[in-house]
């Protein structure tokens, strides 16, 4: 579906995208529109592209196709494909995603390991040591003595990253409009 629009320079381009389509540019939201022939801040009925920033569009072309639903708001989002088999909506954020977990802690179990001993207790050995006419015993470290076969629970509480996304670039998303 090509349509023929008229710039606001008077010249005219083919434009084969159509109404909701996203583009992703390095472009700042200025140079953006005078790169497509454009103002940025010109009525909304002289824009084609806008910042896909979450405003209302009310009568562009998106919002007679939408019911008069703002334009998603991308600014720090990464996008993603739609599964059809499930009910999310084009637009909708997924806030959870990368969250860092809060409600429960990273808890396992490590597997039954059999009869084993532990290395790192203290306990006093037999040394002795005369230190200004008193007997004092040394303390050093021991093994606990053997508990049969069991496991451990072992529970992360801290560490890792604030960060969880991946490698990436900035980008300016832009959403055609009309």
């Amino acid at each position: 579906m090509a349509v023929e629009r008229e710039k606001s320079d008077g010249s005219s381009s083919r434009d084969f995208a159509p109404i909701g389509t996203v583009i992703a540019s390095v472009l700042p939201p200025v140079e953006f529109a005078k790169a497509g022939g454009e103002v940025e801040g010109a009525p909304l009925d002289k824009r084609t592209w806008i910042l896909a920033d979450g405003r209302s569009v009310i009568g562009t072309k998106y919002a007679k196709l939408t019911g008069d639903q703002p334009i998603p708001n991308f600014q720090g989002m990464f996008l993603r494909g739609i599964d059809v088999s499930t009910s999310r909506k084009p637009g909708s954020v997924e806030g959870h995603a990368t969250a860092l977990p809060v409600a429960s802690r990273f808890v396992g179990q490590t597997s039954v390991a059999g009869d084993h001993v532990h290395s790192g207790g203290a306990g006093f050995g037999n040394d002795r040591y005369e230190a200004g006419g008193d007997d004092y015993r040394a303390v050093g470290a021991t093994q606990t003595g053997a508990a049969g076969s069991h496991h451990h629970v072992v529970e992360i509480t801290g560490g890792g990253d604030s960060e969880t996304r991946p490698k990436n670039v900035a980008v300016y998303y832009y959403i055609k409009i009309n």
